[in-house]
């Protein structure tokens, strides 16, 4: 049985370098492939960074847009604000006119009722008078054109 150990030990020790080698390339092979795995971040964060600098352009372009047309939307808003204000204030003083526009006309509407009642008494009076004049016998030199319903 010893025999048959012998061989058996001997090709372990002789595998025993082919081992040893085998598992130093693959450490090697870890360590390289960690090496280029740092040099390919390094390469695409470089690649990163070239672009990330037109963008950078492009967001500080975009942001200089931006706050001017806020302050030109900002200088409309205001000038509109100012239009309303105008308008409302003109509204206001049309208002107020109509206002003694009206109490214009309702003064002279009085008025003109005042005037026609006292026309319409005068008539009343007139008519009186002539009746007055024809009773006692006298034919009055004028009369007028209207007549008692008027």
């Amino acid at each position: 049985m010893d025999k048959d150990w012998i061989p058996i030990i001997i090709a372990i020790i002789a595998a025993g370098p082919g081992f040893f080698a085998l598992f130093g390339q693959r450490r090697k092979d870890k360590r390289e492939d960690k090496s280029n795995a740092i040099d390919n971040a390094g390469k695409v964060t470089a690649q990163a960074l070239t672009l990330l600098a037109p963008l950078q352009l492009q967001v500080t372009s975009l942001e200089e847009k931006i706050s001017r047309e806020r302050t030109e939307a900002e200088a409309r808003e205001a000038a509109l604000e100012a239009k309303i204000d105008k308008l409302i204030a003109e509204s206001e003083e049309r208002d107020k006119k109509i206002g003694r526009q009206d109490e214009i006309i309702k003064k002279q509407s009085i008025r003109l009722t005042d005037n026609e009642n006292q026309i319409k008494n005068l008539k009343t009076g007139i008519k009186k008078l002539i009746d007055q004049i024809i009773r006692l016998g006298h034919v009055p030199d004028w009369q007028p054109d209207f007549t008692e319903g008027e």
